[in-house]
């Protein structure tokens, strides 16, 4: 069974000029049960089926109230670090995208925390 919010976003998901766009956002609103999640899920799978890469923040509210660790940016003066969490978030994205993040490259340097 396909829900008719995952049809439309697969429609639109199609439809977009990828190397033009930068900043995309789907939003799903309705009332509690109507299939939010479940469409979610869907679109999620149609995604990493069509070698999308996934980036899956689940939990994000109780990252920010509930995290191990914290530190000031380094990047820029009143942002925070989660360095704990930051690490289980990237092994999920390594994990979802295995088979998409072969010969991706960065182009600045990145200075990585020994954990």
């Amino acid at each position: 069974m396909v829900r008719r919010p995952y049809v439309e976003a697969v429609q639109y998901l199609r439809q977009v000029n990828w190397p033009e766009q930068e900043n995309l956002r789907f939003l799903l609103w309705g009332r509690l049960g109507s299939g939010k999640s479940v469409s979610l899920s869907q679109i999620s799978h149609f995604a990493l089926k069509s070698n999308y890469i996934l980036l899956n923040f689940r939990d994000l509210a109780q990252l920010l109230s509930k995290y191990k660790e914290s530190t000031e940016s380094e990047y820029k003066a009143g942002r925070w670090d989660f360095p704990q969490e930051a690490q289980i978030y990237l092994k999920e994205i390594k994990h979802y995208n295995f088979d998409k993040l072969d010969g991706l490259v960065t182009h600045k340097t990145y200075k990585w925390s020994e954990m």
